[in-house]
Parts: C-alpha cells; sequence; structure tokens
C-alpha cells in the first residue's frame, strides 16, 4: 500500500481541445449534457494513481483492485466498477460539468467503442507512483507504461480517424511529462496533507484509538512538496504551452478542520471496515459499513468518498473553467 498512501501523488488531466473533430459525445447515461461557456473542449484523458483510476486495474495480474462490494456501493446502478470510492471520482465530476460525458472510463476496458476512445479514457493505474520500482513490486501501471498507453491510444486513432486529425487533437492535449508527444496544456493536481490519511493516523500515532489527529510531519511533506512542484512548473514553461496548477491541499485541509461546513461527521476514519486501516482487499463485501458515506471525508483508510471527491472537483472548478474559457 506504499504508493496508494501518496494520496494524489500523480493526477494529471488532459483536456483536449478541438473542433471540427468529427465525433460527437456521446453520454454513458444518453443524458444530454450542457457546455459552461460553450467550450469545445472534446476530450478528457487522465493519468495517475488509485484517485483517478476508473478500473484499469480489472484487467491486469494483481492484488491492488476493487472491482467488488463494498467499492461502487453508491456508483450507476450500485457496480464495483474499480473506482476506490464509493461512487464517482474527481475526473468523472469534471467530464460530466465539461459537458463530455457522466463517466471517465479506463482506457483498458476492450469494450470502448471510438466515440468513448475519442472523448476521453483514464490510463491511471491504482498503486501506481513516481517510482517505477512501487508499480513493479505491486503488479500495477507505472506512469511509464501509462505513457507507451497513450501512444498506443493514438496509433488506434491514427488508424480510424487519419493522422492529421489525431494530431490535432494531440496538440490541444493538457498532461504532464508528455510534451515530446505534442501536448501544449498541462494540469497537474498537488498532493493533499498526507498526514491526514486514515492509515498514517494509525500507523504513525502513540495512541491512535483515542486521538486520531493528523501527523503533521507528513502534511508538511506534502505542503513542501507541492511548493516544489509549482516553482518547477513554472520553470518547465516553454512558449505555446501552458501549465495549470490544481491545489486540493487547501481544500482538503479546510474539509478537515471545519467537517460540519460540509456535512461531514467523521473526518479520521474511513467508512469501510474499523475504518482505521482497511484499503483494496480489505475493505470487502464481508466489511462492516457505514450508513452514509456521505457523512465521512474518507471511504477506506486510504482513499476519500464520492462527497469528498464532488468537493474536491468544486474547489478545481474555477481551474477548470480557466481551461475551458480560452
Amino acid at each position: 500500500m506504499r504508493s496508494s498512501c501518496m494520496f494524489l501523488q500523480i493526477m494529471v488531466i488532459l483536456f483536449i481541445t478541438v473542433t471540427n473533430i468529427g465525433a460527437q459525445t456521446q453520454p454513458l447515461t444518453n443524458k444530454k449534457l450542457l457546455r459552461p461557456f460553450n467550450n469545445t473542449i472534446s476530450a478528457l484523458f487522465v493519468f495517475g494513481d488509485s484517485t483517478v483510476d476508473s478500473g484499469n486495474n480489472n484487467y491486469i495480474s494483481t492484488v491492488i483492485k476493487c472491482n467488488f462490494p463494498p467499492y461502487g456501493r453508491d456508483f450507476l446502478n450500485h457496480i464495483p466498477s474499480g473506482r476506490f470510492t464509493n461512487g464517482r471520482l474527481v475526473t468523472d465530476f469534471a467530464a460530466s460539468y465539461i459537458g463530455l460525458k457522466e463517466l471517465v472510463p479506463p482506457y483498458l476496458d476492450p469494450k470502448l467503442s471510438l466515440e468513448e476512445l475519442m472523448t476521453g479514457v483514464s490510463f491511471a493505474s491504482a498503486g501506481s507512483g513516481f517510482d517505477p520500482i512501487t508499480a513493479q513490486l505491486s503488479g500495477v501501471i507505472p506512469l511509464q507504461k501509462q505513457l507507451e498507453y497513450f501512444k498506443e491510444y493514438k496509433r488506434r486513432l491514427e488508424n480510424a480517424i487519419v493522422e492529421e486529425r489525431t494530431k490535432l487533437l494531440i496538440s490541444k492535449a493538457a498532461f504532464l511529462d508528455l510534451l515530446a508527444e505534442g501536448a501544449r496544456l498541462i494540469g497537474v493536481v498537488g498532493v493533499p496533507p498526507l498526514g491526514c490519511l486514515p492509515v498514517l493516523i494509525t500507523l504513525n500515532h502513540h495512541s491512535p484509538l483515542q486521538h486520531r489527529e493528523c501527523i503533521d510531519s507528513y502534511s508538511a511533506v506534502g505542503k513542501e512538496y507541492n511548493w516544489h512542484l509549482q516553482n518547477l512548473l513554472k520553470i518547465m514553461r516553454i512558449h505555446g504551452t501552458q501549465l495549470v496548477y490544481g491545489d486540493i491541499y487547501n481544500s482538503l485541509n479546510d474539509m478537515i478542520q471545519n467537517p460540519n461546513h460540509y456535512g461531514f461527521d467523521d473526518v479520521s476514519s474511513g467508512c469501510c471496515g474499523s475504518g482505521l486501516f482497511e484499503a483494496a482487499i480489505f475493505c470487502n463485501p464481508n466489511s462492516i459499513v457505514c450508513n452514509n458515506a456521505s457523512e465521512y471525508i474518507f471511504w477506506d483508510a486510504v482513499h476519500p468518498t464520492q462527497a469528498t471527491y464532488y468537493n474536491l472537483f468544486r474547489s478545481l472548478r474555477p481551474i477548470i473553467d480557466s481551461v475551458i474559457k480560452q
């Protein structure tokens, strides 16, 4: 669970802005979605870890899976889709808000249609991280392999919609470490107060059952990481490239410090099981689950609930608006 504890350590969102690309958006629920600011975003691609994996780990050989109850309890048709939460992710809310579709599907789903591929997918893999050794030990998809899948994705689209249209689509993409692939709009989300993850409180507090408080030293590491990340993004700016940073540290910290404002009752333990250490296979059909997950900030001992993800999306919406207005 090493990399899973590094919650949102890599969350990269690709906003694709293309006109006349030749494919119409088909929301999974067939509900017509509004497009704020009449935006022309045509696709959204995602790279990262368990916080943005919409089910890729379902299709690889790894124990880091969650395609079983109680995961997905509040998802569409109560299906455990492979998302490490009770419902939708930040990226799902973003895709719906932009007007693309209700859900961002996993790239490895063999049933994806061309329309689904063209409007965006997630390449993320739960348990992944910056260090490829972490992914190797748990048998998940490292960031480097996610990039290879993206290259494969481009070849698939070139065969379907010809090379020039694919180049046009990619040239307006937003993602990290893929400038060589044609990206010109890059969106990166920082890390939250890591010391507030229930599993870290359990493992690092002298009396975690009586006094479940955030571990300040761990949160300080996340804060410093975010500072360095923002400085790095400034250095990386080149002509014709826009880098966008999304802060979730302060928004999640505010939920923890002011839970009543958001409707939360529990800020330091997960809804599943004891809420102290369970995640993935340790949160399973035999686990006791809270009655109302929306009263909890965390679904398991590592990952937020759908309610928390929605609040994080709301905090990121000004950044999203700044992108889609262009």
